[in-house]
């Protein structure tokens, strides 16, 4: 006897967003809302998750310190108050901020660590 199918009771929704027109282009087909924008002017999420990898300030530059730039993007994804959220920091920046699980692991030749933040 074969167990019964199962089918998804739910239907993935995702959402992509990036300040690069190229980025969005490329991955348009693989999200079900893709965006081309800043991140800091979002006013809310379409969906409930969140996972980020922004900029680490090696090869796409950060114009401001790296800790406060980790900060703010922190203090917006707490303002656009997901289920959950996380986010990969550079290893030398991720101390000091309350999440709930880390994973620390390399990333092409940096240090990092992804960082699970519940709310």
């Amino acid at each position: 006897i074969q167990p019964p199918k199962r089918e998804p009771s739910k239907t993935l929704k995702t959402f992509g967003n990036d300040l690069n027109t190229d980025v969005t282009e490329s991955i348009r087909e693989e999200f079900t809302l893709i965006t081309q924008g800043d991140f800091f002017q979002l006013k809310d999420l379409p969906c409930s998750y969140l996972i980020m990898n922004p900029p680490y300030g090696k090869r796409v530059k950060i114009e401001k310190d790296r800790k406060q730039f980790f900060k703010e993007i922190i203090e917006k994804i707490t303002e656009l108050s997901p289920k959950k959220a996380g986010i990969i920091i550079p290893e030398d920046v991720a101390g000091g901020f309350k999440n709930t699980r880390a994973l620390a692991f390399n990333q092409n030749g940096i240090k990092v660590k992804f960082l699970v933040f519940e709310f």
